[in-house]
């Protein structure tokens, strides 16, 4: 058994709704909004960690900056991750069939 992608959408094709943690919306939608949470996220856990370093709450920067770090590139990761993901859902046009 082989999974072969069509080239066109048939009509009655249902669409693909995951069952992760946007079931409310079809994949697309689902995926810029998981994009969309990443960039809000990163950027309010930069801005705060940022006010703290100022006022003194870290005692090492060094490890603090080098944590950041890691951090941002993992959600800069998952991003461009979701964003893989949801180029390939579209390029395959939506429509999988299973070849005996």
């Amino acid at each position: 058994m082989t999974y072969t992608a069509d080239v066109k959408k048939e009509s009655r094709c249902r669409p693909f709704y995951p069952t992760a943690c946007c079931e409310l919306f079809h994949i697309t939608k689902a995926v810029l909004l998981a994009c969309c949470f990443q960039i809000f996220l990163i950027i309010i856990i930069g801005i705060t960690y940022y006010y703290m370093e100022l006022n003194g709450y870290f005692y090492n920067v060094i490890y603090f900056r080098t944590v950041m770090s890691v951090v941002g590139l993992a959600y800069f990761l998952g991003i461009c991750a979701s964003v893989s993901v949801l180029h390939v859902y579209s390029d395959n046009d939506h429509n999988f069939r299973l070849r005996v």
